[in-house]
This record gives structure tokens, sequence and C-alpha cells, in this order.
């Protein structure tokens, strides 16, 4: 929707969360001095989209490619609740998810969300045209995707990492940065996420492991002194 970056909307549509838990959780978090260009954006996104959501021609275009793409290539579509995400798996294509956003950048422009993993993740509105929906059909008609033998999958365990510090203690800690392979044993001053998926590998406070340390991505990193 045509908002302000950092504008959004929490609606609340079940049981399952108190209205009394939302409030609660709302107060910690948000701001008594709003932005009022990013509130003005976000009621202009709700008048836009009254009228542009009501259209549902390129719902039936995003669905007519969902159903494309599983009857004639080796990508599986992953269901989700949103008809404007489209979620494709690699697993059984000769192409990993990285090889085909290339291509997709490289040879039509295209630029999808991101890739998480071997699976493609993209984004469309009703802002899209159905000349951008032709294109990215087209682009997967002539993308050479074969099938292969789906390989055995790779479980990623969670990490359980020993919590020496609260986070606010460790905030506070005075701090020292170390050569990754000089940082097993000691406490992390900052919360080290890998992108995908965007969840923290250490958080501020953990005792850094060597199962962790062969998770990230970074020469050097800050711990406790």
């Amino acid at each position: 929707m045509p908002t302000l970056n950092q504008g959004a909307v929490l609606a609340r549509n079940t049981d399952r969360v108190s209205a009394h838990s939302l409030k609660e959780a709302i107060n910690m978090l948000q701001t008594t001095s709003p932005s009022y260009p990013i509130l003005s954006s976000l009621d202009y996104a709700r008048i836009y989209g009254e009228d542009i959501y009501g259209d549902p021609a390129i719902a039936g275009r995003v669905a007519d490619l969902k159903e494309y793409i599983c009857n004639h290539t080796p990508l599986s579509v992953l269901d989700n609740q949103d008809i404007y995400k489209l979620f494709l798996c690699c697993d059984r294509c000769n192409l990993s998810a990285a090889e085909i956003q290339g291509i997709l950048e490289r040879d039509y422009h295209i630029y999808i969300e991101g890739v998480f993993g071997n699976n493609l993740l993209l984004m469309f509105s009703p802002c899209n045209t159905h000349e951008e929906m032709d294109i990215l059909e087209q682009a997967f008609r002539a993308i050479p995707l074969a099938e292969r033998k789906v390989l055995s999958q790779i479980v990623v365990p969670v990490l359980k990492l020993e919590q020496a510090l609260s986070p606010r203690e460790a905030f506070y800690r005075e701090g020292e940065r170390v050569p990754l392979k000089c940082a097993v044993g000691r406490i992390s001053k900052e919360n080290i996420t890998q992108f995908p998926p965007c969840i923290p590998i250490v958080t501020m406070g953990e005792r850094i492991s060597e199962e962790a340390i062969l998770r990230i991505e970074k020469d050097w990193i800050e711990v406790v002194k």
C-alpha cells in the first residue's frame, strides 16, 4: 500500500489476543508524538485501498500465475493467506532460488522481495499492471526449469545458548570488539542476526558457543569486556 516508510496498521480480527493484552503491548512501544505525515499517508492508503482492492483483476491474474507455475514447472507454490504473495520453493528445481532471482533481475529487470533459503518471495499489489504480470509469466515460461531429484532436507537446529546476562545488563556493560574466532565463551554485547531469515543467532547477553560461531558471517563481534 502507498504509505510512507514505517507506516503500519494493526488490525485485530480475532479473540485469540485480548484487547487488553494488545493495548498493554502497544503502550510499551508506541510514541505519544507520532509523525503526522506518516499518519496522513496511512489515511490516504485506506481511502486509496477502498478503490483499488475492490477490483479483483490483478488478484485473479496472480491466481492464474500460481496455477501455471504449479502445473507447468517443478516449482512448488507454498500456501499462504495473502493472495498478493507468491512464495515459491525451488527444492525440486534444477536451478536454485538465488540463480532464478539472478535471471529475473538480469534478463527481465524483475526485482523480487527476496530469497529465503531455497525459496523465492514475490509480492504483488493492485498497483501492478497486467503488462507487468505478463512479463513475469513470460519469464517463468522462458527460464529453463527442469525437475531434479529432491535431496534430503537439511534440518537446522535451534541453538540453545546460555543467557549469562540480561539484555539490559549486557547493553550497559563496557564492551570490546574481538575477532570472531576469539569470541567463543564470551558474552555478546549485540544481537547477531543472519539474513535470511532475520532471526538472531545470538542475542545480547547470551554466551557465544562454538556452534554459534560456525553460523556467524562476521569477522568481528562486540562482546562484554
